[in-house]
C-alpha cells in the first residue's frame, strides 16, 4: 500500500509542475522550477550538487562531467549523455540509444530552476565498435524527417526519440527527490 501511495504521489508531482519540451533554436529545452520552502539559496546550491553526483551515475550507462560549478552565483552545469534503453536488431547486434543533455541548475533562496537541453540522441551500433549516428532530436519530434547515414538506425530512432521527454521528466522527478531528501538530512 505504501508503495502505491509513493507511486501515486511521484506521479502527481510529476504532472503538477510539469512543463514541456520546447524547440528553441533547433534544440529541445525543458525549463522547471521547484520551490524548496525557508532553504538559502547555498544550502540548495550544496544539495542539488550532491544530488546531482548521486544520481548521474544511477542508470549504468549514463555518462554525466560537470562542466560549470559556481558556488557564489549558485549554478551547476552537468554534460553527457543519459542512456534511454537497448533495442535488439538481430541475434548478435543491436543500440544502445542515448539522449545527449545538458543540465543547467540555477539556485535563489527557496527555489531552483532545472534547464534540461537535449539537441540530439546518439544511436550506438553494439557489434560495430565505433559505428554510430547521432541524430538532431528537433528531426524525430514530432514526426521522423532525418536521413540518416546508416538506413537502419531510423526504427530505433523513431522508438526511442518520443520517449526522451518522458525520460527527461523521470530523471528531473529523481534528482527533485534527492534534492529534498538532502534537505531533511541536515548533519
Amino acid at each position: 500500500m505504501k508503495g502505491l501511495v509513493t507511486l501515486l504521489m511521484l506521479t502527481l508531482a510529476t504532472f503538477t509542475n510539469a512543463q514541456d519540451l520546447v524547440l528553441n533554436n533547433g534544440v529541445y529545452e525543458l525549463k522547471i522550477v521547484e520551490n524548496y520552502k525557508n532553504t538559502t539559496g547555498q544550502k540548495l546550491y550544496e544539495q542539488s550538487l550532491m544530488a546531482l553526483s548521486d544520481l548521474v551515475g544511477s542508470k549504468e550507462k549514463s555518462k554525466f562531467n560537470i562542466d560549470i560549478q559556481d558556488k557564489e552565483a549558485g549554478t551547476i552545469v552537468y554534460k553527457g549523455g543519459l542512456y534511454l534503453g537497448f533495442r535488439k536488431t538481430n541475434m548478435m547486434c543491436g543500440h544502445d540509444v542515448n539522449a545527449d543533455i545538458t543540465i543547467k541548475v540555477r539556485c535563489k533562496d527557496g527555489r531552483v530552476q532545472y534547464t534540461y537541453t537535449i539537441p540530439t540522441i546518439t544511436v550506438v551500433v553494439t557489434c560495430a565498435v565505433g559505428v554510430t549516428e547521432t541524430i538532431p532530436l528537433s528531426e524525430l519530434i514530432p514526426e521522423y524527417r532525418y536521413k540518416a547515414r546508416l538506413n537502419y538506425v531510423k526504427k530505433t530512432a523513431q522508438m526511442f526519440g518520443p520517449q526522451v521527454e518522458k525520460e527527461i521528466k523521470l530523471f528531473h522527478q529523481a534528482i527533485v527527490n534527492k534534492t529534498k531528501e538532502n534537505e531533511e538530512d541536515d548533519f
